[in-house]
């Protein structure tokens, strides 16, 4: 099957409020028979060296996936795959704390594109989202939906029932969707979408074509509503 066309663009701040930055993200294009792939990842800012962890995460991931062959187009395969990849990464971060003798942890959301369709792995709360532009006798204009699921309990955004790096294993969530008819991907950590309103969101698509600046323009917003934690997002526009 014939690879699809996109662009990627990322971008990260540090903020208004944290000393460091313990956001991390990472991508590559066209390798290992994958159409692309796209990591991010928040360090937990109530635990020591969060920038070591979701670094080390995404780079971890990155070396299993290039370690495999991605030929076949079997669903359940990549499944296993992706689950396997979480295992060995969360035993990773896990004995790095252990020798550093410090706890650490992090968020850890990623995806691979293969053939028109998008797999994801998925633990903590940063988010992907997904969004398509539908048209109405009134124009177009963007919808916007989230695909993950934040792992905190109801009512305590900053806690994580779900992490990188716990003395306990996490089974992550897994899935996958087609990219038919969706424009645009967007990989998000909680400094961005616990300080922007979706409809904010959609309304910056909706009102810029460059995809650079649409990414600038969500940092700045997001820090213009306060920049309490570090803002990192990945947008990936379909068929760019």
């Amino acid at each position: 099957m014939k690879s699809i066309n996109m662009n990627i663009e990322g971008i990260t701040h540090i903020g208004k409020v944290r000393k460091n930055n313990e956001d991390y993200f990472n991508y590559f294009l066209n390798k290992n028979d994958i159409d692309a792939f796209i990591g991010i990842s928040d360090g937990m800012g109530g635990l020591d060296l969060g920038e070591i962890a979701s670094k080390e995460s995404i780079e971890a991931v990155i070396k299993e996936i290039k370690k495999n062959k991605f030929i076949n187009d079997d669903r359940e395969e990549y499944f296993e795959l992706l689950k396997s990849i979480n295992i060995k990464v969360h035993k990773n971060i896990y004995d790095i704390s252990l020798n550093k003798g410090s706890q650490m942890g992090c968020t850890l959301t990623y995806g691979i594109i293969k053939n028109n369709k998008f797999y994801f792995c998925h633990i903590g709360d940063s988010r992907i989202y997904y969004l398509n532009k539908k048209k109405s006798i009134f124009g177009s204009s963007f919808n916007i939906n989230q695909l993950t699921t934040d792992h905190n309990p109801e009512g305590s955004p900053s806690i994580l029932t779900k992490y990188i790096g716990s003395s306990e294993y996490f089974d992550p969530q897994i899935d996958c969707i087609s990219l038919n008819e969706i424009d645009y991907l967007l990989f998000t950590t909680d400094g961005l979408h616990d300080l922007i309103d979706l409809n904010d969101i959609k309304d910056i698509f909706n009102h810029n074509d460059d995809q650079v600046q649409i990414n600038k323009k969500l940092v700045k917003k997001a820090n213009e509503n306060g920049g309490r934690d570090n803002i990192s997002l990945v947008s990936v526009k379909i068929n760019a």
